[in-house]
């Protein structure tokens, strides 16, 4: 069930997900993320502890593409690992609370799909001739490497539908959610 809702959320979707929302995409997509059980949305029914918490990662990631931030929330403040802590940065600065969103960037730290979204951010921007999102790009290609606070700010600073910056997001929480759904 996770590669269909995952298939419907990435595919089907006319718009990216902006990056401030301000309603859920799908209501019945929420439910069916929040009610399914492990077995329904995953299949198999035995876990490791670290299945455990990829799972609950990969419905708070499912949910962010769905828009349903407080759903998502609910879940990710309950991941205590640097995943979670991705998930939670990323549904705060959602909500246009920046300052939260970095102090959760900063208990995440490095993370393994760093670089997949340094590729696809510096691959977004490529050609935009708006001057916030060519310094943001330069940002990156002098670190050499994702800069979430950079993309924090950048957020904050550029219009909330900017399409570059849409793309970058939708990059990002689909890497994620690729990386979360891979470790199960």
């Amino acid at each position: 069930m996770i590669d269909e809702i995952s298939r419907r959320l990435k595919e089907h979707r006319q718009v990216l997900p902006p990056l401030c929302p301000t309603q859920i995409w799908n209501e019945n997509i929420s439910r069916q993320i929040v009610n399914a059980t492990d077995a329904e949305l995953f299949g198999s029914q035995t876990q490791s502890e670290l299945q455990t918490e990829m799972r609950a990662s990969c419905r708070a990631g499912l949910l962010l593409l769905n828009d349903d931030l407080s759903a998502s929330h609910t879940i990710s403040q309950a991941i205590e690992t640097a995943t979670g802590s991705f998930w939670h940065a990323i549904m705060h600065r959602r909500e246009g609370d920046f300052s939260n969103a970095n102090y959760w960037w900063r208990k995440t730290g490095e993370h393994p799909v760093f670089p997949e979204i340094f590729d696809a951010a510096t691959c977004c921007m490529q050609g935009d001739e708006d001057q916030n999102t060519k310094n943001f790009l330069t940002v990156l290609e002098r670190a050499g490497a994702w800069q979430p606070m950079e993309f924090v700010a950048a957020c904050e600073r550029i219009a909330p539908r900017d399409s570059r910056l849409c793309s970058v997001q939708f990059a990002e929480m689909c890497a994620l959610l690729n990386w979360c759904r891979a470790q199960i």
